[in-house]
């Protein structure tokens, strides 16, 4: 069961994407487009996202951008699903697909810290930072993470990162809001 926090958090990091106006899948199949790149985050939505982004990702009609996109949302699905190894491995090739796209390491840095696995999500982390360093959402996912090893003075420096960041909609609100929340527990 997810909590309210990694619910929160699941909000930050998804970013809605937008597939160019251009893309002949959109072309030919809009609602596929649509809910393949929806940000729906309940299992119910998930489970109807998987197999419409498989279809799109074997029309082999996108773009490497288009392409990373759809393996990252359909890596999401396979996460809110508890499929970890099917999402790893489309997280691995969304950032294969398109390697200067944070939200797969991001996101695989979230999934990461869920499984426990801290170093992997520090790292994946700190490579989105690289990527964007005015991204809120990858230092919280970072800050949470050095939390979980005791590394508060780490945590602290992340989480006060994120909070420094203009926000960018809902991505900046809810990481922020998960950081401001964290700050004020080690208080």
């Amino acid at each position: 069961m997810l909590t309210a926090e990694t619910n929160a958090l699941i909000y930050a990091v998804m970013v809605l994407a937008v597939v160019s106006t251009g893309s002949p899948v959109a072309a030919d199949h809009p609602g596929d487009v649509k809910l393949c790149f929806s940000s729906a985050s309940d299992e119910s939505g998930a489970s109807k996202r998987v197999p419409v982004c498989t279809r799109i990702i074997n029309s082999g009609r996108l773009n490497k951008a288009d392409l990373s996109g759809a393996y990252n949302w359909r890596g999401e699905a396979h996460r809110i699903l508890h499929q970890n190894d099917d999402a790893l491995a489309d997280f691995a090739k969304s950032i294969e697909s398109d390697p200067q796209s944070v939200y797969p390491h991001t996101n695989r840095a979230e999934l990461y810290r869920n499984m426990g696995k801290y170093d992997l999500a520090i790292a994946d982390a700190t490579e989105a930072i690289r990527l964007d360093p005015a991204k809120s959402a990858s230092y919280t996912v970072s800050g949470l993470a050095y939390e979980k090893i005791g590394d508060m003075a780490k945590a602290r420096a992340d989480f006060n990162a994120a909070l420094s960041m203009p926000i960018k909609g809902f991505d900046g609100a809810g990481a922020q809001q998960v950081a401001r929340t964290h700050l004020e527990k080690q208080q």
